[in-house]
């Protein structure tokens, strides 16, 4: 918009320009940046919830054995111990650990496999 002074108590003109090929511009614009937004909060959701069951993926998978172990209160069940994470190597839950001895007098035993359990981590 333009004002043009055209002297002492004579007015001044005022030129305007039409704003609607601006305003379509920036109302198409808004929409390509909200589009954006909602597949970059897609792609964002998408990843982190990989990354997340890439890390709880073993911890399921060891949960779903200890429930198994309880249900079913055998002790042989076999449970996967590689990998480098905590679920591997010496944090493999304490069933894995006991010895065959212990394993024999469990298999004899009255008591519930929660008491057998404890047996075995106070080794």
């Amino acid at each position: 918009m333009c004002t043009l002074a055209l002297g002492a108590k004579r007015g001044a003109v005022l030129v305007a320009r039409d704003l609607g090929p601006t305003d379509r511009i920036m109302a198409g614009l808004a929409t390509m940046i909200v589009l954006a937004g909602v597949l970059v909060l897609i792609a964002a959701a998408a990843v982190g919830w990989f990354i997340a069951w890439r890390i709880t993926r073993r911890l399921v998978r060891l949960a779903e054995l200890a429930e198994r172990v309880r249900s079913t209160e055998r002790l042989d069940i076999e449970v996967p111990t590689g990998g480098r994470d905590e679920v591997a190597g010496g944090s493999a839950p304490p069933w894995t650990r006991c010895s065959a001895g212990w394993r024999a007098r469990a298999t004899t035993s009255s008591g519930s496999s929660r008491t057998l359990g404890m047996s075995c981590v106070r080794r």
